[in-house]
């Protein structure tokens, strides 16, 4: 496959996006990285403590504002990386809300008590088939509403119009 010319030659500190999750491994196999973290380690390094509590958002409790990342339609690409330092989790991750859809390892599958909605009940059920992964955090234009802990969005790992990104991660 082919590398997008986006991903080929990116502009300086800037954020990748738009990309398929096999594209991201083919930028990053050769540096010895692997693509993104699993849903539980995304969550817990967004908003998680050292001291094992959670916040409601990266940052803290305060709610969303454009000081905290590029989310609520305030622009319409992606940003530096590192550009809203205010947006940072306790463990100093940047960037986890907004700026780009982060694909995760995690398989779209129900949580334990899982039930659909009434008014639209094949909305995320169809869509537990172990083709599609659990993307966290948001894009550009992701509604500051939207911000919670318990969204998931979910893609095909070949789809790479939906804004999204990887987060590069080891062990």
């Amino acid at each position: 496959m082919a590398l997008p010319d986006h991903v080929r030659k990116p502009p300086p500190a800037a954020r990748l996006a738009g990309l398929s999750k096999p594209c991201g491994g083919q930028c990053l196999r050769p540096l010895g990285r692997e693509v993104s973290a699993s849903e539980a380690q995304w969550h817990r390094a967004a908003y998680g403590t050292p001291e094992g509590l959670e916040r409601q958002y990266p940052w803290g409790n305060e709610e969303p504002n454009r000081r905290m990342g590029n989310f609520d339609f305030e622009r319409w690409d992606p940003t530096p990386v590192g550009a809203f330092l205010a947006g940072q989790s306790a463990f100093g991750v940047a960037d986890l809300l907004g700026n780009g859809w982060e694909w995760t390892t995690t398989p779209f599958a129900p949580f334990q008590g899982f039930k659909p909605f009434d008014f639209y009940p094949g909305y995320s059920a169809n869509f537990f088939d172990g083709q599609h992964y659990v993307m966290k955090g948001g894009s550009s234009r992701t509604a500051a509403s939207m911000l919670r802990r318990s969204f998931r969005n979910w893609f095909q790992t070949h789809y790479q119009y939906v804004y999204a990104s990887f987060r590069c991660v080891s062990n």
